[in-house]
């Protein structure tokens, strides 16, 4: 059988959710542990935006893994 050589948008595609990921991922993260130092803020709140974030990103994750494992 011939093997499938991955297109440039799809390349591309992989790139970009790979790098949305670790952004949402790292941008949660941060909000959780830097809670403390953003003015007239609840820490409980920021902490639970902070998560969501971080849910958010491995969802992003677990999605790109589906789109691009399937492809091959």
């Amino acid at each position: 059988m011939e093997e499938k050589k991955p297109s440039v948008p799809g390349i591309v595609s992989l790139s970009i959710g790979i790098v949305m990921v670790v952004l949402y991922i790292t941008l949660g993260t941060t909000i959780i542990f830097k809670a403390v130092y953003i003015p007239d803020s609840q820490p409980f709140y920021t902490q639970l935006f902070g998560a969501v974030l971080i849910g958010y990103g491995i969802f992003r994750g677990y999605k790109v893994y589906i789109k691009h494992s399937s492809r091959s």
